[in-house]
């Protein structure tokens, strides 16, 4: 991926993210390349909606593409984000020493368990180093039995998305689409999250 490339998506996540509109040469031809791909979820109105109601939830209006960046699972071998394509999908950045993390992936557990399966992964995974306990025995200690084990150990994606809070967790559709997402925790077993995720999946 290049330079160019990175930076641009980490300006379309980290600023709208936080709510900025400011917007550099780099994000506005990107915002032209993808027109189209944006066009369709500003006509998805009942997204919107959805999203409007999920407290901490800040759309993307350029709903940028995953990248075609690498994590670890647990067997140590690489897989690709592009490798969830055709599934909605929740990815959260999460660490063993963080404490809404921690409060936060029973939820998660909880979600993958109800709506996992062809139509929908909860994508979670541990970045940079982990203090304390590895992520595979964290997992293993809590019970999260549903959630698949992904490893970012230089945490080289959450600069890609240029963001440093744990937990982090972006929404992204069927077409690979990063429509939204939260920082912080968030109660993604919340009707209203709920809701949100069960609109994705059905598309």
């Amino acid at each position: 991926m290049t330079a160019l490339r990175s930076l641009t998506l980490a300006c379309l996540i980290s600023g709208l993210l936080l709510g900025s509109t400011a917007m550099g040469p780099a994000v506005a031809h990107h915002n032209e390349l993808h027109h189209q791909a944006s066009q369709n979820a500003k006509d998805d109105a009942t997204f919107r909606n959805l999203a409007s109601k999920f407290v901490g939830f800040t759309m993307i209006s350029n709903t940028p593409p995953l990248p075609d960046a690498r994590i670890i699972n647990g067997d140590h071998q690489p897989v690709s984000l592009k490798d969830f394509k055709g599934k909605a999908l929740l990815i959260n950045f999460w660490a063993t020493w963080c404490s809404p993390c921690v409060r936060e992936m029973p939820i998660l557990n909880e979600l993958q368990t109800e709506l996992g399966g062809d139509a929908f992964e909860v994508v979670a995974i541990a970045s940079g180093q982990q203090v304390g306990k590895n992520p595979d025995a964290f997992l293993k200690e809590h019970d999260l039995k549903a959630l698949a084990l992904y490893m970012d150990p230089h945490a080289s994606l959450m600069t890609l998305f240029g963001t440093q809070t744990l937990p982090t967790t972006l929404v992204v559709d069927k077409s690979g689409r990063i429509l939204g997402g939260v920082r912080g925790f968030a109660d993604w077993s919340s009707p209203n999250a709920k809701a949100l995720l069960d609109h994705l999946i059905a598309q």
